[in-house]
């Protein structure tokens, strides 16, 4: 189907509703999308294949370093703390639920590597798997999902950070399973209710509030997610019910009140351990200094101490009163075209002179790409309110653009910056988007042989660059030849 014609199908389950079913032209000239639309056998080989040489890009190496390294000092001993009788979470700065998810692995694999990092390779094949079922629903094609998903496989940082005991994992896949129910809620037919308004079942909406509170759970930041997916859902109510827009509001509020009251109520859930060992710590030192009791009742210092837990004031401290600095602090304008990528180790062997390191970098081929596609899609998402592009653009710009919050008070207000890893919720999405791209090259011969010399490109990068990914040693000369791509100078 030509590119125009993907761009002007509706769908035939009601008026205003693009994307789905049998498509037509508007008009009266019928084109069919193309007929795979369910998952089935050959998916299922599909994906194991793709799972299979993801875990072996994932796992090789998983033990280097045989120590805790970067942000695992943080988290591997919080995560720690849920395995020792009374220990309260000593990471007080993020909510706990990726840390626990850490101590669940830790618990089945020892204290060890493996135990640490474990639970980031299952949680970066998930996303994978979640990015291919994606892609399928969203294209109805088999081109998409393998595209989307290898892309997302062989990217740089998703490597890297499927890799390491930090929470940046955790929260891209919460975010992504979110978005991927929040997707599937608007992808059902609506059915009629006896009060003449347009609904759907709720299941789809349920489990992506439970999932974006999942993400919320292990850092606050994805209420970028949950404000993106609100984005969405507007926009598709608005396009269903344009036409009697004040009749559907009431359905819309009800919506709304479900989804939040199932993410918070997820979000509060996953501080119950917490609140527990808090609880008795307490208790224990009220035990210990009885006169404590005669200044502040028990039961109002717990209260007290929950409120400021559950609302993550010393986070909001630190992030925005408090002065921070670090080597790899860089500007979210930087991002993007991988300008100032991090150095998670690196060491030199001073017998061998041979280099070991692991960077948290892009994959150049796939990001610098990218950014045409995005202005692409900004322009086609106001012009033509593709739900497609809609959905992927809704995804990515809330959860970067939400770092032009990343501001700080401390001596005058500037803005303080963040780190290259930010950007890892925004990656499947980048993979949607260029993935809707190549879908509409795909039907010549030119743009089919593109694809392949980009494909074949993007294999390249990757096993060039994975020496430095996974910790490989490798001699000075090979370590010159890749910097030599380092055209920002801004790498090391």
């Amino acid at each position: 189907m030509a590119k125009k014609d993907r761009n002007k199908v509706e769908n035939t389950a009601g008026p205003d509703i693009p994307g789905n079913g049998e498509a037509v032209i508007k008009g009266d000239t019928k084109v069919k999308l193309d007929s795979h639309i369910k998952f089935d056998r050959l998916d299922l080989m599909i994906l194991l294949i793709i799972i299979v040489i993801s875990l072996g890009l994932r796992i090789y190496g998983l033990d280097y370093p045989k120590a805790v390294y970067f942000d695992e000092v943080h988290y591997v001993p919080a995560a720690n703390d849920f395995l020792k009788d009374g220990a309260v979470d000593r990471n007080d700065i993020h909510p706990p639920l990726a840390k626990m998810i850490i101590a669940f692995f830790i618990k089945i694999y020892g204290d060890y590597p493996l135990g640490w990092r474990a639970g980031s390779v299952v949680f970066g094949l998930l996303m994978i798997v979640c990015v291919y079922l994606l892609a399928l629903a969203m294209f109805k094609n088999r081109f998409a999902p393998i595209m989307a998903s290898s892309l997302l496989a062989i990217d740089f940082l998703h490597i890297v950070q499927s890799r390491i005991a930090t929470l940046d994992i955790y929260i891209a896949a919460f975010i992504l399973f979110g978005y991927y129910f929040i997707y599937m809620y608007y992808d059902q037919p609506p059915v009629l209710s006896k009060e003449n308004e347009r609904v759907r079942p709720v299941k789809y909406l349920i489990l992506s509030a439970v999932f974006l509170g999942c993400a919320v759970a292990v850092k606050i930041s994805a209420i970028a997610g949950v404000g993106g997916a609100f984005l969405y859902a507007l926009f598709m109510h608005i396009r269903e019910n344009r036409k009697h827009l004040l009749k559907s509001a009431g359905y819309m509020i009800q919506m709304i009140a479900l989804f939040t009251a199932v993410l918070l109520g997820v979000f509060v859930l996953s501080h119950v351990p917490v609140f527990v060992r808090m609880a008795g710590q307490l208790k224990k030192q009220y035990a210990e200094d009885p006169q404590r009791a005669k200044q502040k009742p028990y039961i109002s210092e717990l209260m007290s101490q929950y409120k400021d837990r559950i609302t993550y004031k010393r986070t909001f401290k630190f992030h925005y009163t408090e002065k921070f600095t670090h080597p790899y602090l860089s500007q979210m304008w930087q991002w993007p075209i991988v300008h100032r990528p991090i150095w998670y180790e690196w060491t030199k062997d001073p017998v061998t002179g041979m280099l070991h390191g692991i960077v948290a970098i892009g994959s150049l081929l796939f990001w610098w790409s990218f950014i045409p596609v995005l202005l692409d899609m900004i322009y086609r998402g106001f012009k033509d309110k593709d739900n497609r592009v809609v959905f992927i653009l809704c995804g990515y710009l809330p959860l970067y653009l939400f770092w032009l919050s990343s501001f700080s008070s401390y001596q005058g207000w500037h803005f303080k910056g963040g780190f290259f890893y930010y950007m890892m919720p925004c990656v499947p999405f980048m993979a949607l988007g260029l993935t809707e791209t190549l879908n509409d090259l795909r039907d010549n011969k030119i743009g089919v042989t593109s694809i392949v010399i980009y494909c074949v490109g993007l294999v390249a990068f990757l096993g060039f660059f994975y020496p430095i990914l996974t910790g490989i040693p490798i001699p000075q000369h090979y370590f010159d030849y890749l910097m030599k791509l380092n055209i920002f100078k801004n790498w090391i």
